[in-house]
């Protein structure tokens, strides 16, 4: 029997770049605040440089509220164009007068991080993955690049419980395969195996997995349950990840708070499958069988 390397957990550092960086570059990086940037702004952005040259690059926005509204009310904003298309606008009809605006910091724009990390992306970009546009911010090239790798992820993890099931099966009815089981195969495999192991009582019923076991498949079944539960809640949160994705297309903004969902999808998955793996660790043994 053909094993394919068994999923290890842990995030690699290919497909971490790019949530957690993303998300890190969807407001102000704490290594911007506790590091001492030069500082320089132009008519539509602010700029922080160092000896590298520029390391963040921040849309300006600007905020701004008439006289007459509470001063708990929201205030509009606006991008550098819409801002001087209002501004004149105002102006124009005598009214400028009565508004306050103010400058702030917007998004990001360029990060020399990212784009390091879009750079890494690119080195080894997985079978089924786009090219991502080393430009510095994020793009839907990036999340489709991670959802890629983490749709890999969950199929490796399925197909090696899948595996390691036709193996324990085949063990206890001590019988040769009629072919190499890969993960290309491996479902196929199983589920013409299942009626024979379904077939083949054990010697003594047992209660466990809340029912009686009377046949290998069955026991097999139930010992590789828990590894089961956690593929099947790293495949939902999977599912939950492209419906996120799916809502995204066609949109041009996406708020850090969608990120960090993003985020937490790969992280949780990557659990799910890291747990997955341990509990296959567990060996089955031997069950009599008639």
């Amino acid at each position: 029997m053909r094993y394919y390397p068994a999923y290890t957990g842990g995030m690699s550092g290919l497909r971490f770049a790019l949530i957690l960086t993303i998300c890190a570059s969807a407001s102000v990086p704490l290594s911007a605040q506790n590091q001492n940037y030069i500082q320089m702004e132009t008519e539509d952005s602010f700029l922080l440089l160092d000896e590298g040259g520029l390391a963040f690059k921040y849309d300006k926005n600007w905020s701004c509220r008439h006289l007459s509204w509470a001063p708990s009310s929201t205030p509009s904003l606006y991008n550098y164009p819409d801002f001087i298309r209002f501004r004149d606008r105002q102006r124009a009809q005598g009214t400028w007068q009565d508004w306050i605006c103010a400058e702030q910091q917007g998004v990001i724009t360029f990060s020399r991080d990212l784009l390091q990390a879009q750079r890494r992306m690119n080195s080894k970009t997985p079978f089924g993955a786009p090219h991502v546009p080393e430009t510095g911010r994020y793009n839907a090239e990036m999340l489709e690049y991670n959802r890629v790798v983490l749709a890999a992820a969950v199929f490796a993890g399925r197909t090696e419980y899948q595996i390691a099931f036709v193996d324990q099966l085949a063990s206890l009815m001590r019988e040769e395969l009629p072919a190499l089981v890969t993960r290309d195969n491996a479902k196929e495999v199983l589920a013409a195996l299942a009626p024979k192991a379904k077939a083949k009582l054990l010697a003594r019923p047992f209660e466990r997995c809340g029912k009686t076991l009377d046949n290998v498949y069955d026991y097999v079944s139930c010992r590789m349950a828990a590894r089961d539960a956690l593929l099947k809640q790293a495949e939902e949160r999977f599912e939950s990840h492209q419906e996120r994705l799916n809502r995204l297309r066609g949109q041009t903004v996406v708020t850090p708070e969608t990120l960090a969902e993003l985020g937490e999808d790969a992280a949780l998955i990557d659990d799910f499958i890291g747990r997955a793996q341990r509990e296959g660790d567990d060996a089955v043994g031997t069950v009599p069988a008639q």
